[in-house]
C-alpha cells in the first residue's frame, strides 16, 4: 500500500491534471486509516464501497 501511495504522488507531481490519480490517492490513504485502527464514519465507508473496485 505505501508504494501505491508513493506511486500516486509521483504522477500527480508529473501530471497534476490527472484526476484519476487523486481518486486512487484518496481511496488507499483511507484504506491506510482503516488498517491502522482509525475510528471511521461507518456511513462515509459505507458511501466509498462502491468505489473500490479491488476489493
Amino acid at each position: 500500500m505505501g508504494k501505491a501511495i508513493v506511486l500516486f504522488k509521483k504522477v500527480i507531481e508529473v501530471n497534476p491534471y490527472f484526476a484519476q490519480a487523486y481518486y486512487h490517492l484518496a481511496m488507499e490513504y483511507c484504506d491506510k486509516a482503516v488498517d491502522l485502527g482509525y475510528n471511521s464514519d461507518l456511513d462515509f465507508l459505507e458511501t466509498l464501497k462502491p468505489y473500490h473496485k479491488y476489493r
